[in-house]
């Protein structure tokens, strides 16, 4: 793996990290419950953002190189490509957010020990019922 991909994967970890003990604190802090740190489900946390960094920064950089940011004027002065700037905006927010979404349900669910099934009926409470049309199989003993 290049640098490209381990820096933001290492900060991604990071943050996610971050992001759970912040989300356990305001939690206790609610409920008006002393501090008692899950370090499971901050583990799940941090190894999910390992494992699903390296694809989103090659879906970033596969929208960056269909579609440049960038374009240089007649003048060779750098401006922004607006209509690939928002073409770009639409797939990851359309596309890219509905692929995301699902794999952090499944990715998350698996990473508790979820069942299939359990993860299956996740993805359809969530609001992905297009789940309910495929019979997920895992392959394994």
């Amino acid at each position: 793996m290049t640098s490209a991909i381990i820096n933001p994967t290492i900060q991604a970890a990071a943050l996610a990290g971050l992001s759970n003990l912040l989300a356990q604190a305001i939690q206790a802090y609610r409920t008006d419950q002393p501090l008692s740190l899950d370090y499971r489900t901050l583990l799940q946390f941090v190894v999910f953002s390992l494992i699903a960094t390296p694809p989103n920064v090659l879906w970033q950089e596969y929208l960056e190189e269909n579609y440049p940011g960038d374009q240089i004027d007649e003048k060779g002065i750098k401006r922004l490509h607006k209509h690939n700037t928002a073409v770009k905006f639409v797939l990851d927010q359309t596309v890219g957010a509905i692929v995301n979404s699902l794999l952090f349900v499944v990715g998350i669910g698996a990473l508790k020990g979820k069942d299939s099934s359990t993860i299956w009926d996740d993805c359809q409470r969530v609001g992905y019922p297009c789940c309910a049309h495929y019979d997920l199989k895992i392959v394994g003993p």
